[in-house]
């Protein structure tokens, strides 16, 4: 094996896994506290919208897309690499100390963005 190969088992790829549900999840709960906010602000007389935006099950299904963009997201994006920064020579053994922000970054991003794209194309589907 080369020398800038990194070798990762399966509890690494669980914990990676891991890491993409929960910062993907995080970037739903951002995406939904700004809609929420842009809600209250504009305070508008249709009902409807209002209650089906804070429908809890509507809440929670798109925190579960985001978690389930994150994950992949985590898996994808050369996870050591990011993870540990460009000098790592493993994954195994990491802990909280050892992520970097750019890895903690692109998957918030990724679960904010990657559901908004899901849940506009269902809209588009559904019409």
């Amino acid at each position: 094996m080369a020398a800038d190969q990194i070798t990762m088992t399966a509890g690494d790829w669980m914990q990676l896994a891991g890491l993409g549900l929960m910062f993907g999840t995080f970037g739903q709960f951002v995406r939904v506290g700004v809609g929420l906010i842009k809600l209250g602000k504009k305070q508008s007389g249709d009902k409807a919208a209002i209650g089906e935006a804070r429908d809890p099950w509507r809440i929670f299904a798109s925190l579960v897309i985001g978690a389930a963009v994150g994950m992949p997201a985590a898996l994808g994006t050369s996870g050591p690499t990011l993870f540990l920064g460009s000098g790592a020579e493993a994954i195994r053994g990491m802990n909280v100390n050892d992520i970097k922000g750019p890895f903690i970054a692109s998957i918030i991003v990724a679960g904010y963005a990657g559901a908004d794209l899901i849940e506009g194309l269902g809209r588009t589907i559904s019409k």
